[in-house]
C-alpha cells in the first residue's frame, strides 16, 4: 500500500482537527503551536483522545477534546524528559567511576582483558559472535572517534599506546556500552558495584541501565516520554527485598511503563545523594499534569496513592 496523505498548510491542518472533533480554541495560539511544534509531533499527545472503534484508535476525537491540553502535555512531557536526564546523568558518572574503580584496580587495560570478564561474556554465542569481542569493537569505535582534550593529549604524549587506560576510557563510553560491560563483569565485581547502591541482587542493575539506554535515547530525540512502555524492561527486586519497591514488584503496570523507572531513578539518585530533591521535584511537576478528564497518570502506570508512598517522601 503506497502512502497518498498529501501536504497541508497550517490553515487546513486548523481545519481538519476541527472537522475530526478537536477544539481548537484560540486560532493564533494554535497556529503558533503547529509552526513550532509540527502537527506530527502533537499528534503523539492528542492521540488519547481519539475514539477507540473495534480495539483500534479512529481519526475522530472524544467529545472534550482540546488542543490546548494536547500542547500542555507536550510541555509537561518536555520538563518530564529534562528531569529524567538530570537523574540519568548523575547515575551514569557514578557508574564510569565505579566501574573504572573496581576493574582498573587490575590494571589500566584489564577491561580489555578476557581473564576481568565473566566466561559467558567471552563465549560464541549461536551464530559464532562473541559478545565480549563486539564490544571491544564497539569500545574502538568510541575511542577513536573522541576528539575530547584529555584523549588528544594522550595520544600525543603516549604515541606507544594503541588505547585509553580504563579511568580515560570510561569517559568517552556510551551509555549502552557502559550497560554492555556491566551485563558482562565478573560475578565479584558486579556484585560489589551493586551493594554501594544498596542491592541486594547484582542481576538488577545491568537491566537497569539497558532501560536507562532506552529512556536517554527517547529523551535525546524528544520523543513522547510520559506513557512509553518500557520497550527493554527492567527487573524488579522481589516482594520483600526492597521495601521501596513493593508497591511496584506487586504491579505489571507500573513496571512496563515509566512509573517503575522513575522509581527506580530515585532510588538510585537517593543513594547517590541522601539530600537530594529530585524526588520533589518531580513530584511537583506531576503535580501540573494537565487537568483533562481524558489524560490519566495511569497510563504511564502510576497506581493509585502512589504520592503517599515513603519512596517520594
Amino acid at each position: 500500500m503506497r502512502y497518498q496523505k498529501p501536504f497541508l498548510p497550517i490553515a487546513q491542518q486548523i481545519s481538519q482537527l476541527e472537522a475530526r472533533g478537536l477544539e481548537i480554541g484560540d486560532k493564533q495560539l494554535a497556529t503558533r503551536a503547529l509552526e513550532q511544534i509540527g502537527y506530527y509531533r502533537l499528534s503523539a499527545y492528542w492521540y488519547a483522545f481519539r475514539e477507540i472503534q473495534q480495539g483500534k484508535r479512529t481519526d475522530t476525537f472524544l467529545a472534550g477534546a482540546k488542543l490546548q491540553d494536547a500542547v500542555s502535555l507536550y510541555i509537561f512531557d518536555k520538563k518530564l524528559r529534562l528531569l529524567v536526564l538530570d537523574a540519568i546523568e548523575r547515575i551514569e558518572i557514578s557508574l564510569r567511576t565505579d566501574i573504572a574503580l573496581t576493574v582498573g584496580v587490575n590494571g589500566g587495560w584489564a577491561h580489555r582483558d578476557a581473564q576481568y570478564v565473566h566466561p559467558r561474556f567471552n563465549r560464541a554465542k549461536r551464530g559464532g559472535r562473541v559478545p565480549f569481542q563486539d564490544w571491544m569493537s564497539r569500545l574502538d569505535k568510541c575511542e577513536s572517534r573522541s576528539r575530547d582534550e584529555f584523549v588528544t593529549h594522550f595520544r600525543a604524549k603516549y604515541t606507544s599506546e594503541r588505547f585509553l587506560p580504563i579511568w580515560m576510557s570510561v569517559e568517552v563510553w556510551e551509555l549502552g556500552l557502559l550497560s554492555h560491560f556491566l551485563s558482562g563483569m565478573r560475578h565479584a565485581d558486579i556484585t560489589a558495584i551493586s551493594q554501594r547502591y544498596g542491592l541486594p541482587d547484582a542481576k538488577l542493575l545491568p537491566t537497569w541501565t539497558r532501560t536507562f539506554t532506552f529512556v536517554r535515547n527517547v529523551c535525546a530525540h524528544h520523543g513522547r516520554l510520559w506513557n512509553r512502555p518500557m520497550v527493554d524492561q527492567p527487573a524488579f527486586p522481589r516482594a520483600g527485598m526492597l521495601a521501596d519497591f513493593d508497591h511496584v514488584s506487586a504491579s505489571r503496570p507500573s513496571q512496563e511503563r515509566l512509573y517503575g523507572t522513575l522509581v527506580i531513578l530515585n532510588f538510585l539518585v537517593r543513594q547517590l545523594n541522601g539530600g537530594t530533591e529530585w524526588h520533589l521535584r518531580v513530584k511537583e511537576l506531576l503535580a501540573s499534569f494537565p487537568d483533562s478528564p481524558l489524560l490519566s497518570l495511569t497510563s504511564a502506570g502510576f497506581p493509585a496513592g502512589w504520592e503517599q508512598e515513603a519512596i517520594w517522601n
